[in-house]
């Protein structure tokens, strides 16, 4: 989920600053630490020159995607080529040292969890374990300050042979340059029994590495993102360029599944429950290649974990994840709004629908509710503005074309090293292209969380905006205390539609077989075990509130190929 600045960004930065060029490469190596139950660590090298004035500060991983102290797990720190060494606090050691001193840094970095977390999975702490590990770049790599920018080169070394890797961290290797962000902010995954497949996308090398309890092939997983990355692509004029995608499986039973993605510079990362389903992953997979782009060359993020700029950095990642699935054939214009309704009901019925974007920044790493809003939230609002630049331009233009004119300003304000982070940058490349203040719908919908109305004619004659009342959604049990308890069912609400039905406290939940989250209007069907005996419970999980939302409903000539040229973003620039 994670962003940080753009690629782009980062390679040109490097090379028109003149601290950067005048730096040699730091150089990391990391080894295994092998132990006789396998894997017991990961151990970094890190060769770098010291500061000209003799004295270097080496952060180490502190706090990202809402997770403190990741420090913690690092152990065992040592300086080669240092005068001394001391700490100024628990992320930072202060190396004096002769000016420019060649410097060598080695450490350890060991598990933070003993054994295969499942829905205690934080994407921050790193998973080292005997026959395995997969990591991200910020809880194992340290850096010397102020080398973001610095050319950056990487090795392994030291694994058994029948040991496999994959990580974005390959690509230093070849042709592309790198720098120490690149480092930094990096996945990777290894184990004897990785399952690697490998596609050619538009010219260019797809890797997949799973690793753990899937319910499909490597191959398919690469046949299914191959055409997601494809339209992706296509949608922004783009060449293949190297990308792998690591899956690891971080175990657990239920009847849920919790699963994460992060994007990197040239990948993104899926952990995952047991169960994680391929069949309708396409969502999910778009929204992550679609970081490549939203997010990362449109300008980059604000200080610190950039929950603030979410409403764009994953919300229109969400907006064009759809767009693209669609002008590609591979989601149906039935598909297409299903995905919007589903958005339009999940948001309205979001108990933190309408606080203000300075509370999601403050409470999306510790608040389950807040860490939905931001994307629905961008989302809607890429859909209305969107409407709203087609409008103002009589068809001639969309969202698209901001957001062409934006990569590319951005790509020139780095090359300056003027870099704007991208929720900043937006309303000024809207004014500049298109004559529009977009200050107003900002402040209302954004900063204030107001909601957002989508207008009667959002796709023309192709769907109608209609609004909708229906009982707000209540599975009938507490779905927190009974996955608390290991899947026994606990807070069977007596007066509900579950207990009529036959749900009572102590049962086993063992996975649920129909239903979708949030709707109230869709049955639920859950597989239970009472006593010996496994049967279903069916029910409309309705509660005792109502909510009122809009839906879009497709007409009779939805699927026209002019519709569905519509609804994916088509425009009338360049008719006569």
């Amino acid at each position: 989920m994670m962003v940080r600045i753009a690629a782009a960004a980062a390679v040109l930065t490097a090379l028109s600053s003149p601290f950067a060029s005048a730096q040699s490469p730091v150089r990391y190596t990391v080894s295994p630490v092998m132990t006789n139950a396998g894997l017991g660590g990961l151990a970094v090298e890190i060769r770098f020159d010291g500061d000209p004035d003799g004295e270097t500060v080496l952060e180490l991983p502190g706090k990202w995607a809402g997770t403190d102290s990741l420090w913690q797990y690092v152990e065992e720190v040592r300086v080669e080529g240092a005068v001394s060494v001391r700490q100024e606090h628990e992320e930072a050691r202060v190396i004096s040292h002769a000016p420019g001193a060649a410097l060598t840094v080695r450490y350890r970095v060991r598990s933070a969890y003993p054994e295969e977390p499942a829905f205690a999975y934080e994407k921050a702490r790193p998973v080292i374990l005997p026959g395995w590990f997969f990591v991200h770049g910020e809880g194992v790599f340290a850096a010397p300050e102020g080398r973001e920018t610095t050319p950056a080169r990487f090795a392994w070394s030291g694994f058994p042979a029948e040991w496999k890797i994959a990580s974005d961290l390959d690509h230093l290797a070849g042709a592309r340059p790198g720098t120490v962000t690149d480092v930094v902010e990096s996945v990777s995954i290894g184990a004897p029994d990785l399952d690697v497949a490998q596609r050619d996308v538009d010219g260019a090398p797809l890797r997949v590495a799973m690793r753990g309890q899937w319910e499909f092939t490597a191959e398919a997983f690469a046949d299914a993102l191959a055409g997601v990355m494809r339209a992706e692509n296509a949608l922004w004029g783009d060449p293949g360029r190297p990308f792998v995608v690591p899956l690891a499986g971080m175990g657990g039973t239920g009847p849920g599944i919790s699963s994460t993605g992060t994007g990197r510079t040239d990948g993104f990362s899926v952990a995952s429950t047991t169960g994680y389903p391929l069949a309708g992953a396409s969502r999910f997979l778009a929204h992550e290649y679609m970081h490549t782009w939203i997010g990362r060359e449109i300008g980059g993020q604000p200080e610190g974990d950039g929950a603030s700029a979410f409403w764009i950095t994953e919300g229109f990642a969400d907006f064009y994840a759809g767009r693209a699935l669609l002008r590609a054939g591979q989601w149906t214009p039935v598909e297409f709004l299903a995905e919007l309704n589903r958005v339009l009901m999940r948001n309205a019925s979001s108990p933190v629908a309408t606080i203000p974007n300075s509370a999601i920044a403050e409470r999306f790493w510790s608040d389950n509710n807040v860490q939905q809003l931001p994307y629905d939230r961008g989302h809607l609002f890429a859909l209305m503005l969107d409407h709203r630049i087609r409008t103002h331009t009589v068809g001639r233009a969309n969202l698209d074309d901001v957001m062409v004119a934006q990569r590319a300003l951005a790509g020139r304000n780095a090359q300056a090293g003027t870099g704007v982070d991208a929720a900043a940058l937006f309303p000024v490349v809207v004014r500049q292209e298109l004559g529009l203040d977009l200050s107003p719908e900002l402040a209302r919908h954004v900063e204030r969380g107001e909601p957002v109305v989508l207008p009667a004619d959002l796709f023309g004659t192709c769907a109608r905006v209609e609004s909708v009342t229906q009982p707000t959604f209540d599975r009938g049990f507490d779905a927190r205390a009974t996955a608390a308890v290991g899947n026994v069912l606990t807070g069977v609400d007596p007066t509900s539609p579950a207990y009529a039905a036959g749900m009572r406290n102590g049962m086993r939940l063992l996975r649920r077989e129909a239903g979708e989250i949030g709707n109230a209007a869709v049955e639920l069907a859950y597989v239970v075990m009472d006593g010996d005996t496994e049967h279903v419970i069916r029910y409309r999980p309705a509660g005792k509130g109502q909510i009122t939302f809009q839906r879009i409903v497709p007409t009779s000539i939805a699927t026209s190929v002019e519709c569905i040229r519509t609804m994916s973003g088509g425009t009338d620039r360049g008719r006569a």
